[in-house]
């Protein structure tokens, strides 16, 4: 529910899309920083750490990669319910609705 509210008003703010943004990056580096220096405190091995960073960077690609598979996926699946059920709606519409089929599928389909 809160992401579907943070994506809603990112969708309609320029400003508030980049400080999402700018967070969501953040968020990134830190934790790949975070799980290098577990491993680095752990073992005193900079290599470690370097692995230990590494595979983190791949698990955050992977669920990137299924956040654009579901964002592909309700995209297309909107626009053809769209044209299928001949529904008329405006940009604002698409974006919430879009939005909120999003936030849905990535809490229901599995990890």
């Amino acid at each position: 529910m809160v992401a579907t509210g943070i994506d809603l008003l990112a969708a309609s703010s320029p400003p508030i899309a980049t400080l999402v943004a700018t967070y969501r990056v953040s968020k990134a580096a830190y934790d790949i920083a975070n799980e290098a220096n577990k491993a680095y405190q752990k073992t005193g091995d900079p290599n470690a750490a370097a692995v230990a960073a590494g595979k983190q960077v791949v698990k955050m690609a992977i669920g990137e990669a299924r956040g654009e598979v579901i964002s592909n996926m309700v995209d297309v699946g909107w626009a053809t319910m769209k044209t299928s059920a001949h529904l008329n709606t405006n940009d604002a519409q698409d974006r919430i609705l879009t939005a909120a089929l999003r936030n849905t599928l990535d809490e229901v389909l599995p990890q």
